[in-house]
């Protein structure tokens, strides 16, 4: 992120946030357009205000999450209340994992990430299956290595995840 413009408006791939880039996470305030998944993971970030302006996400890798905020333990407020549509051609799913434990106190512990919306119109274009243990279900992360292609002998990880659900009732 360190090399990103401060003045985007416009994201074409993937936005990952990382350990380290908390000092350029200020740059992404008039990011409204991302063409890709948004992952946040391991950072001090405390919130994404930064990303306030974010209204419109098209993402096309069905094998990542749509968002993903995962393993910011300072992450204390999270809430994308001018997103106005999410378009997909895979899952619609959003993993919010290993946060601030009070991540969803304004919410009463309910994993809204979109605020009260009240149009159904606008609730259907942003609908995303909401997981991880902050929204009742354990997500299991890893990296795999794929097979070597007919293309070449190039190897590159991709971010594989499946969803365990575990659940205990207690009587």
């Amino acid at each position: 992120m360190s090399k990103l413009p401060a003045d985007c408006n416009i994201i074409i791939g993937d936005l990952v946030v990382n350990p380290g880039d908390e000092e350029y996470f200020i740059k992404l305030e008039n990011v409204i357009y991302l063409f890709g998944a948004l992952s946040i993971q391991n950072t001090t970030l405390k919130d994404m205000n930064s990303l306030g302006g974010l209204r419109y996400i098209a993402h096309f890798n069905q094998s990542l999450p749509v968002i993903q905020i995962v393993g910011n333990p300072k992450f204390e407020y999270l809430a994308f209340y001018d997103l106005e549509n999410i378009i997909t051609n895979g899952n619609r799913t959003a993993i919010i994992q290993d946060n601030h434990k009070d991540l969803f106190y304004f919410e009463k512990g309910k994993c809204k990430i979109f605020g009260d919306e009240k149009s159904q119109s606008k609730i259907y274009r942003m609908r995303l299956d909401a997981t991880g243990n902050q929204c009742d279900v354990l997500v299991v992360l890893a990296l795999v290595l794929p097979a070597v292609t007919s293309s070449g002998s190039s190897y590159r990880l991709i971010a594989a995840w499946e969803i365990f659900e575990a659940r205990l009732d207690l009587v």
